[in-house]
């Protein structure tokens, strides 16, 4: 049952990187066109 716990606070911290890369990406572009 530890396992899902692994698993679950992976997906968490994976999900708020690429959310984060994402934002990331859409200010510097944002920036970009002015």
């Amino acid at each position: 049952m530890r396992e899902i716990y692994k698993y679950r606070y992976w997906f968490l911290f994976t999900a708020i990187v690429i959310i984060g890369f994402l934002a990331g990406i859409a200010v510097g572009l944002n920036a970009v066109n002015g």
